[in-house]
């Protein structure tokens, strides 16, 4: 029973990734990337957290698979930290700073992220449900953006001349929407 709930959790905090998209708030420092970044860590946590209790449980069944993309990932991991090691700044090259959000600790997150979706996400009918879950956040984007590119309704920087909608940035937003686009 208790193995059942974990497992519903795991799977409802990856089905929550794809609307992390729809989240800014207004009065942080970089509204787009830290809320963003601090909302997808979190989720990541709690469900390697969640993960850790399952393996705990029933060990055999949860026992991670270490197949060729968990491989690749990481070694690729693991060049970057050799880079951030021998690079000029480990500790900017290991954290990154608050306008990008991006070091190797992200990357950590990003494959610990990778290795609950391959866990958690086994089925055909979990990922197609993923997918449906990603393109309705993508469409939720996009109606925000016109939105703001029109003035339909008051939204976070009305009016301007380029759409950024909930991204933050017209050349991101472009990027996310044909990789959605593709996906569909």
């Amino acid at each position: 029973m208790l193995e059942l709930k974990l497992k519903k959790i795991c799977r409802v905090l990856l089905y929550a990734v794809p609307f992390l998209a729809l989240i800014f708030i207004g009065g942080f420092y970089f509204p787009f990337i830290i809320t963003r970044t601090v909302f997808f860590r979190l989720l990541i946590q709690l469900g390697l957290s969640a993960f850790f209790l399952l393996l705990a449980l029933n060990f055999k069944k949860y026992k991670p698979r270490f197949n060729l993309a968990f491989k690749l990932v990481s070694a690729f991991l693991l060049i970057q930290l050799a880079a951030a090691i021998f690079g000029l700044d480990f500790y900017k090259s290991f954290w990154s700073d608050f306008e990008r959000m991006e070091g190797v600790i992200s990357l950590i997150y990003l494959a610990v992220y990778l290795f609950l979706l391959q866990v958690f996400l086994r089925d055909k009918r979990h990922w197609l449900f993923y997918i449906r879950l990603i393109l309705i956040s993508s469409v939720l984007v996009s109606l925000y953006g016109l939105g703001q590119k029109f003035s339909i309704i008051p939204v976070f920087e009305a009016g301007i001349g380029r759409a950024t909608s909930t991204i933050g940035n017209a050349a991101f937003l472009a990027g996310y929407l044909l990789i959605v686009f593709g996906l569909g």
